[in-house]
């Protein structure tokens, strides 16, 4: 029996549901002598009736959020050793980001980012030293 309601979607569920609850509607009002059987029979198909136009309406699928597909205009491969400057904005683009490295490697030295592309091109002097 499990296994027939696990099977079974929101809307399929609510029908079934509603089947049960009508049946006891109806066979409780036929053991009632006082009952006006007729109208609880009307309101359990009412009940029935609602039920099963909304399990047949399928319910909205969830909106799934999906990350923008990334574009690379340009692969990091195209870069070699001992590039200049102008011959990479040539080949990659400008970069996202122009990071100095003074601090690490000494003056003139900075890298460029490419996020889109996941890579860095690090110069020396406007030469590119190394690409990550």
């Amino acid at each position: 029996m499990t296994e027939i309601i696990a099977g079974l979607n929101q809307g399929e569920t609510l029908v079934a549901i509603v089947v049960v609850v009508w049946i006891g509607i109806v066979l409780w009002a036929a053991v009632r002598p006082e009952a006006d059987v007729a109208r609880y029979a009307a309101i359990g198909a009412t009940i029935l009736a609602i039920a099963i136009v909304l399990g047949q309406s399928r319910p909205a699928e969830p909106e799934t959020s999906v990350p923008e597909p990334v574009s690379v205009t340009a692969s990091c491969t195209l870069v070699h050793l001992d590039m200049t400057a102008d011959e990479v904005l040539e080949a990659l683009g400008k970069p996202e980001r122009i990071v100095s490295d003074e601090d690490i490697r000494g003056p003139a030295a900075e890298h460029w980012v490419y996020p889109s592309n996941r890579c860095r091109v690090h110069f020396m002097e406007g030469i590119v030293r190394a690409v990550e």
